[in-house]
């Protein structure tokens, strides 16, 4: 498990309370919490972009939190250990978006910067999403493949 809030007791719930808030402080707009998946999510709008995070929650079938260096564990230590590693990953998801909003608050980077990875386009998918797999090839000096242009809509007249 991580280190930071690793021994948290702050329930996912009330992290995506303090999410809410601390979007609201520096004007995001329509903002959303909650969990598609498996994976938690934070949505919201800065600047006129669309903004999504989907970050992958643990397994709870994983060996890390069925087993423990004493051996197996019970049903109710696995699941408490699993929740454990949730309220982790719900608190550094608040750590990361606040950080990166008081940077641009500061005038330390942009939006486009802080966020660029987590744009959502026009696909429904993000920057991220779409990129991040040709960095090998970008790696190799092959360049970026930009996105393509969406079809115009057909105009019947």
């Amino acid at each position: 498990m991580s280190y930071y809030a690793r021994e948290t007791t702050v329930s996912p719930e009330r992290t995506q309370g303090e999410i809410v808030e601390v979007l609201k402080r520096y004007q995001a707009k329509d903002y959303m919490t909650g969990w598609v998946q498996g994976k938690a999510l934070v949505a919201f709008k800065l600047k006129e972009l669309g903004i999504r995070y989907l970050c992958p929650m643990p397994d709870p079938q994983h060996r890390a939190f069925t087993h423990s260096s004493k051996g197996v564990r019970t049903q109710q230590q696995a699941v408490k250990a699993w929740e454990q590693a949730v309220k982790q990953r719900w608190r550094a998801l608040l750590l990361i978006i606040k950080a990166k909003l008081e940077a641009i608050a500061a005038g330390i980077s942009s939006v486009e910067e802080e966020f660029l990875a987590n744009v959502v386009t026009q696909r429904g998918t993000t920057i991220g999403q779409e990129l991040l797999p040709q960095l090998p090839e970008i790696r190799k000096g092959g360049g970026v493949q930009l996105l393509p242009a969406l079809p115009a809509p057909k105009v019947e007249a």
